[in-house]
């Protein structure tokens, strides 16, 4: 009698293991790239391809409020980093996400442009800010920050890409033609308007004038020509040659957000813009 009951315990707890080990096992998703998390693939994808703009930001005492009326305050994420404008200065930081929701940005380097007017006030606060995210969310056109307490820091509203033709583009950043590349020098500006007819015109201390090409990503642009005033001083008219120079070796062109990149065939930057 003991046997057999000895016997049927041991039958029950071999189906026992046998239905445990049956158990399905939620499998990792094959987006086409590799097996990867879904929800880490997502969250890469929802950010990156969008540039979102500052509408409000915690103060001091953690209180959501609007940012002042004209302040440009923008975010473009590409290839683990985030960049923009923050007010006054372009910007750029490492940035991390972490499974569905999880976000970290690495110290901040911008440019050193002097501030004024509406964006002098939120830039600082806007830079002090990303070293406290720790999440996010971005859903319908809008993305929000949220610290490590899970209150929301900042909020950002989705922008619409902007057209390389018929805008008017400033530019950040130049090749110096010395294989290297130079925040436009304070109290001077270079433009661009890259024209239906298929010219492109602006400032640069003179004006100048020159056809281009499109074709996909890659552009042409031809020799050209610029009145011949003197600049004002040395410095910009090294600048404005270095420029001009430079821009008839464009091979590609992008935007992203509202910033737009010439680069050579090569890969090396001539000029950064951003759209005025």
């Amino acid at each position: 009698m003991k046997s057999r009951r000895l016997m049927l315990m041991i039958g029950v707890l071999f189906v026992m293991v046998l239905a445990a080990a049956c158990v399905p096992v939620a499998a990792p998703v094959d987006n086409g790239g590799g097996t990867v998390p879904a929800a880490s693939e997502g969250a890469n994808t929802v950010l990156e391809g969008t540039t979102w703009q500052l509408t409000q930001i915690a103060g001091e005492d953690g209180t959501l409020a609007p940012i002042a009326e004209g302040a440009d305050v923008t975010m473009s994420f590409a290839d683990g980093s985030a960049s923009g404008s923050g007010g006054c200065n372009r910007y750029n930081a490492s940035a991390t996400v972490e499974g569905q929701s999880g976000l970290a940005f690495g110290p901040a380097a911008s440019t050193m442009m002097a501030c004024e007017g509406p964006g002098a006030d939120v830039e600082p606060l806007f830079f002090a800010m990303l070293a406290n995210v720790t999440g996010f969310e971005a859903a319908m056109g809008t993305l929000n920050l949220w610290n490590a307490d899970q209150n929301i820091i900042a909020t950002f509203s989705e922008v619409v890409p902007v057209a390389l033709v018929g805008t008017t583009w400033n530019a950040v950043s130049v090749n110096n033609g010395n294989d290297g590349v130079e925040t436009v020098a304070e109290g001077t500006s270079i433009t661009a308007l890259f024209g239906e007819d298929g010219t492109l015109s602006g400032k640069a201390c003179n004006n100048y004038s020159m056809g281009f090409t499109v074709d996909g990503e890659t552009i042409t642009i031809m020799q050209g020509i610029s009145t011949m005033m003197a600049c004002e001083n040395p410095a910009e008219m090294a600048q404005e040659a270095a420029y001009l120079q430079m821009l008839p070796q464009a091979g590609t062109w992008s935007i992203t957000g509202d910033t737009l990149e010439l680069r050579t065939a090569d890969g090396a930057l001539i000029a950064s813009y951003v759209a005025g």
